[in-house]
């Protein structure tokens, strides 16, 4: 028997189920691992615009104080 998480619900899947089952196991799992992969890709992007705009707001306050507060 084969274990299946779907959007953290694992369920005990038996061994004979027929192909057109199957598939539609096969594309959930796919589904959720695409899913998966979004939320990291989002998390990721969100982490790099955080960085982008604190790296601007430095630069902006440089350029009108005149000096670097970071050296």
């Amino acid at each position: 028997m084969k274990e299946v998480t779907i959007e953290n619900e694992t369920y005990i899947v038996p061994e004979n189920i027929n192909d057109e089952t199957n598939s539609f196991l096969l594309l959930a799992e796919f589904n959720q691992s695409k899913i998966r992969y979004h939320r990291n890709m989002v998390a990721v992007l969100t982490k790099a615009k955080r960085a982008y705009i604190a790296s601007l707001k430095q630069d902006i306050l440089k350029e009108k104080a005149g000096m670097d507060f970071l050296e």
